[in-house]
């Protein structure tokens, strides 16, 4: 998968905006400054990933280019991510209406909290649980290396 390098991400235009070169993006992510990389699979885009400061944002993209899920990872120790928001959107046929989301928070202690909206029927829930969440830390990752940020299935996070 090949990978690009912009000044950031234009969510209501689905695109991103302003290249960059790999050099240029290299020093931004040493210096812990907003870039984004985009992972691209022949002519799909796949995802983003928005990296500024302590912060690690992916963006799983749809054919459409639409975000569908969405992880959200903040440096709690030198060094180490934590997953600490997700979000899971279904859209109406192949609108920009959202017809369900997910919203996920989880917290170091072992917290997971699940907010559910369905926009067609009109209900909402939430539920807070304990959790094993070995599964959502992760290494600051290399330049270039977003391997293990951008899985789509977290595995080893477990619900109890």
């Amino acid at each position: 998968m090949a990978v690009q390098y912009y000044k950031g991400w234009f969510r209501a235009k689905r695109r991103p905006s302003h290249p960059i070169d790999e050099a240029t993006a290299r020093e931004l992510h040493e210096k812990c400054q907003l870039y984004v990389a985009v992972l691209v699979d022949g002519e799909r885009l796949k995802c983003f990933i928005e990296i500024n400061d302590d912060y690690f944002g992916v963006g799983f993209l749809d054919e459409l280019c639409r975000e569908y899920l969405v992880y959200g990872f903040t440096e709690k120790h030198p060094g180490r991510l934590f997953l600490s928001q997700s979000v899971y959107r279904v859209f109406v046929a192949d609108t920009d209406k959202l017809a369900t989301a997910c919203r996920a928070s989880f917290d170091v202690n072992g917290t997971a909290k699940f907010e559910n909206s369905d926009r067609v029927r009109g209900t909402r829930s939430t539920k807070v649980v304990q959790a094993d969440l070995a599964g959502n830390w992760e290494d600051y990752p290399e330049f270039g290396d977003y391997d293990s940020i951008t899985q789509l299935e977290r595995t080893s996070t477990r619900i109890e």
